[in-house]
């Protein structure tokens, strides 16, 4: 089992990237993908805490975009944090 969209405390989740891992070790999972909303922040902590524990970790991201009828979210996966040009995109929608 895998879970593709996990929040942390670095958006609206109420628990640490690292203790997200130790959650969904602790039921069985074997990969998470971090997709917090509008930032990587987490995605170091989460990294180390998955290869600690064995389990595929996949550096994710949320998007926020504005649409005519609202607000419409687009997860991204296996994200460079250090890419200059997405972290500029998450810094301006933030």
């Amino acid at each position: 089992m895998i879970d593709l969209h996990i929040h942390s405390t670095f958006s609206d989740g109420s628990l640490t990237p690292a203790e997200l891992v130790e959650h969904g070790a602790g039921i069985g999972l074997k990969g998470m993908a971090l997709t917090d909303h509008d930032t990587t922040a987490g995605l170091p902590q989460f990294m180390a805490a998955c290869r600690e524990k064995g389990m595929a970790g996949i550096p994710g991201v949320e998007i926020s975009a504005d649409i005519s009828k609202g607000t419409m979210h687009v997860l991204g996966y296996h994200v460079d944090r250090n890419s200059r040009e997405l972290e500029g995109v998450l810094e301006q929608i933030r």
